[in-house]
């Protein structure tokens, strides 16, 4: 994929986000529309009773594994609380938020949940900034690399807080890359 494709499927998911609302996990598990709990947050049994439906002839991950969205939820907002869980077209859940380097550098950060997960590894992408045409450990999706040869890959038991750590460690190592011309650590290439 040529880098004016990868910054055409950057740009694509940056207008998901600015077109998609909020949305907050109940204790049950059911996504709520930020709009609904705002209007009506000081009304008692709001999460109760309020059911999302699919979006296609299957269903999503998250409407079967309640229990998994519920603590999702729960260690993202206490990792990283600067993230918001949004629901995109098509029904998929990703979260959004800043991730501010060691520099002081501030990175816009989308974590996409695949269709099935927890089987399939969450996709992360650095929206903003642009990062360098040549930066290595970056899929031709977009999408960085996050697992070192040395590592088991993708567990089902790896959260997205768990995934937004490795972003971070990701942005430590560009931005040591961009100084000295070398990725710190192990690599496949």
């Amino acid at each position: 994929m040529s880098e004016s494709a990868r910054e055409r499927e950057i740009e694509a998911i940056r207008r998901k986000f600015d077109t998609q609302e909020e949305v907050f996990v109940a204790s049950e598990g059911e996504l709520i529309p930020a709009e609904q709990v705002r209007k009506k947050k000081k009304r008692r049994g709001l999460l109760r009773g309020l059911k999302i439906l699919p979006t296609r002839w299957y269903i999503q991950w998250y409407l079967v594994r309640k229990d998994r969205l519920v603590a999702e939820s729960k260690v993202m907002k206490l990792s990283f609380p600067q993230f918001k869980l949004k629901r995109l077209k098509g029904g998929a859940l990703a979260w959004r938020g800043e991730i501010v380097s060691n520099k002081g550098n501030r990175y816009d950060v989308a974590l996409i949940y695949p269709e099935n997960f927890p089987y399939e590894p969450i996709k992360a992408y650095i929206l903003f900034p642009k990062l360098h045409p040549d930066a290595p450990h970056v899929f031709a999706d977009g999408s960085l690399c996050l697992f070192a040869p040395s590592d088991r890959g993708w567990d089902d038991s790896i959260t997205a807080a768990t995934m937004a750590a490795k972003v971070a460690a990701w942005i430590f190592a560009y931005e040591y890359w961009l100084e000295k011309g070398v990725w710190p650590g192990p690599s496949a290439d």
